[in-house]
Parts: C-alpha cells; sequence; structure tokens
C-alpha cells in the first residue's frame, strides 16, 4: 500500500506527523487502539478462549514510527545485558542458551540452573517508569514509551465477526508492536542480574 503513495506527498505528510510526535513527545490516540481477533489454535476441539491464540492489528503507521524509533530505544540509557539473556535479541536463539548450558556442564561449572518461564509476561507488565529512568532513558524516549504502551489503551475484540466494546487496557506490552520485546529485556533486566 505505501508503495503506492510514494510518488504523492504521502509520504511528506507521514514524516511530519512523525517529527510533530518526536518534537512534542506525544502521539496520535487512535494509535493507542487494538483489534484482537482470536484464531483457534487446534481446529480438532471446540473454539473457546483457552484455544484461541489472539492476534492484535495495531496501526501500520504507529509500527513505521516504532520501527523508526526502535534503535533510539535500544540504545537510551545505560543498558547491558547479561550473556544468558537470549530472549528477543539479535543473534541470539534459544539455541545460544542450550550451547551455554551444555558448556557449563561439560566444564563442570553449573551446580544449579534455573529456568523461568512467565506465562503471559507481556500482558503482565506494568508501567516500568522507574525501572527505565534508573538505566537512564532520555525524558523524551521515556514519554514516548508512555505515549505507545500505557496511555489510554484500549481494545475490541473481535468474535464471528462482531466487535466488542472497547475496554480500557491498563497493564502489558502490545502485541504486535516492534518495542514491546525490546521493553520487556529492559523490564526483566534488574531481575536477571540479581539471580546472576
Amino acid at each position: 500500500m505505501l508503495r503506492h503513495l510514494l510518488d504523492t506527498t504521502f509520504p511528506q505528510h507521514l514524516c511530519q506527523l512523525f517529527d510533530a510526535c518526536l518534537r512534542i513527545g506525544q502521539t496520535p490516540a487512535r494509535w493507542n487502539e487494538a483489534l484482537v481477533n482470536p484464531l483457534c489454535k487446534d481446529r480438532k476441539k471446540p473454539y473457546t478462549a483457552t484455544n484461541s491464540h489472539p492476534i492484535s492489528l495495531i496501526c501500520l503507521f504507529r509500527k513505521l514510527f516504532e520501527s523508526l524509533i526502535l534503535p533510539v530505544v535500544s540504545a537510551s540509557g545505560n543498558m547491558s545485558y547479561p550473556g544468558i539473556q537470549a530472549g528477543f535479541r539479535s543473534g541470539y536463539s534459544t539455541l545460544t542458551n542450550v550451547l551455554t548450558l551444555h558448556h557449563l556442564i561439560e566444564v563442570d561449572a553449573a551446580r544449579h540452573i534455573v529456568f523461568l518461564d512467565f506465562a503471559s509476561a507481556f500482558d503482565r507488565v506494568g508501567w516500568p517508569y522507574q525501572e527505565l529512568k534508573e538505566q537512564g532513558i532520555n525524558h523524551l524516549v521515556l514519554q514516548l514509551v508512555y505515549q505507545l504502551m500505557y496511555r489510554d489503551m484500549s481494545y475490541s475484540l473481535i468474535v464471528n465477526g462482531c466487535e466488542s466494546q472497547k475496554p480500557p487496557r491498563t497493564s502489558g506490552l502490545l502485541q504486535g508492536s516492534p518495542l514491546s520485546p525490546i521493553l520487556f529485556n529492559r523490564f526483566i533486566n534488574s531481575l536477571l542480574q540479581s539471580l546472576n
């Protein structure tokens, strides 16, 4: 869709919108609405809440804006990841942890090993203002993160083609957001350092 608009004035207007968001530290309210479509996990079983996987559809322009500020959010402040944190990091995967574990066992350096798997982890993250502030994130970046993740968030659930009312979303990181994985890593970083 955007490729067809390249020869129009639309990219210039979009650039002006993004520039205004950066200057004032606010984003359009429409960007904070999501459509949630629960897709059936196993079609052989009844379509229920436990047998569905929610897919959030968010504004395309929000995702573009987030992709553009992602390097700034990643680099802002004094963030360093421990070697054991492989989730949501470029160049790391679950294989990284498997190889590390194998090495620790071979050299007899692993006396105790703990694996953590947080159920619905993205859904439980509150506004980690203090955590992010302590990491030295730039004030404008903090303000933009708040605007994009926690200010007047709402969602509609689409079931059988019908849209629900829009209840507010009071916690969690938005599924489908390019910033969510980075923010989750920043949020759990102090826990990992304490455990390490």
